[in-house]
């Protein structure tokens, strides 16, 4: 089982501010898997009215770091309505775990 964690893995507190949410666990065993697995479960935009140009940084236990490059953007232009719609692109690539933007780990320690 490996822990992750993602940039923007917060929660707003009353009086507080932005608190660090627990780390993610997955039973997958390669990184760029487990990436992708949480892509399409909680990032990823279905909405046609978007356009958007994002990164998400990840930030696995054993110290390997991970940014995820994500755009898209809607088409609208063609008289096939199978080709209209969001199109998007994504990729992975390694990082250095000092760049990854991730909630500070010493904040989290009561959790």
């Amino acid at each position: 089982m490996m822990k992750y964690n993602v940039s923007q893995n917060t929660k707003y507190r009353q009086g507080v501010g932005e608190v660090p949410m627990s780390w993610f666990k997955t039973d997958l065993e390669d990184h760029k898997e487990a990436i992708e697995s949480h892509f399409r479960r909680h990032i990823r935009i279905w909405d046609w009215d978007s356009c958007f140009d994002e990164e998400h940084d990840f930030l696995f236990e054993d110290g390997k770091a991970f940014r995820l490059y994500y755009g898209g953007w809607a088409e609208w232009h063609h008289e096939d309505d199978g080709e209209n719609g969001l199109k998007d692109e994504w990729h992975i690539e390694e990082i250095a775990s000092e760049k990854a933007n991730v909630p500070n780990r010493k904040q989290r320690d009561y959790i």
